[in-house]
């Protein structure tokens, strides 16, 4: 009964998380190394394309035979779009630049007087359209 317990709450805790946001956090606030933050993401969303893809071969089979398709010859089709996909989000991530040095960081931004002139020049021609609009 214990058991039973572990799997049906295991099951519940990972059918509810949103993975690909719980790694974003990971990477935003506690530093996970992009490195291994975007692979992660992408592992996850593997996942979701390969349910994608067994269901849109068995719908196809459905359409051409008129009945449902379960044996291992479908495990054929299913390797090849996961080669696709593989080789797709890595050539992916490639072209984004993602090397060891780059970071998700953002570093805070400061005050400047700059900032200071713009506000206030922004303000100044806004008040001098409305005050000529009337």
């Amino acid at each position: 009964m214990r058991m039973f317990a572990i799997s049906v709450s295991s099951i519940l805790f990972f059918s509810v998380i949103n993975f690909e946001t719980l790694i974003l956090y990971c990477m935003q606030k506690l530093k996970l190394p992009v490195i291994l933050g975007y692979p992660l993401i992408s592992a996850v969303n593997t996942f979701k394309n390969f349910k994608e893809e067994f269901m849109r071969i068995n719908n196809a089979y459905l359409m051409r035979y008129g009945k449902r398709f379960v044996s291992f010859k479908i495990i054929y089709p299913l390797l090849i779009s996961a080669t696709r996909y593989a080789f797709h989000n890595g050539l992916s991530m490639e072209c984004r630049g993602l090397n060891k040095n780059k970071t998700y960081v953002i570093p805070p931004m400061n005050w400047q007087i700059k900032d200071t002139v713009y506000i206030l020049v922004n303000i100044t021609i806004l008040s001098t359209v409305i005050i000529c609009a009337f």
